[in-house]
């Protein structure tokens, strides 16, 4: 998708190992310039920051706290990182659309919940 990937030690590496070039990054315990540092400087406009181990959560308050103050998206779970990766290859070829909440559920072959169509008519929103 033409994205540059910074990253910390150990993601580094495997995603050298899969041959996914990146530049590394330091952790914040791990001296400066760190990964908020870069964030500071406008070099990162995407996070994924999914923290394993008590080093890395420690300084996952403060990548969240600099990712809010210049306004960049986050992800903390690789299901999270994998559906706005989806939504930026949408929107780069072009194949993003709106559709009612219901259309995905006839798409999945199933009934919307009773209590989606309460809120839908709640709403003033048209159910099925």
């Amino acid at each position: 998708m033409g994205f540059s990937i910074m990253a910390t030690h150990g993601t580094s590496q495997y995603l050298h190992g899969l041959g996914i070039p990146n530049r590394p990054a330091k952790k914040i315990a791990h001296g400066r310039p760190h990964v908020i540092d870069h964030i500071k400087n406008g070099e990162i406009q995407l996070v994924i920051n999914t923290p394993s181990g008590v080093e890395s959560a420690g300084g996952s308050h403060h990548i969240r706290r600099a990712v809010i103050q210049h306004g960049i998206p986050y992800a903390t779970t690789v299901a999270g990182a994998a559906a706005m990766t989806s939504g930026i290859e949408a929107l780069i070829k072009g194949d993003l659309s709106v559709m009612p909440l219901q259309s995905y559920h006839e798409k999945l072959g199933r009934s919307p919940s009773p209590a989606l169509m309460a809120h839908e008519l709640s709403a003033g929103g048209c159910a099925p």
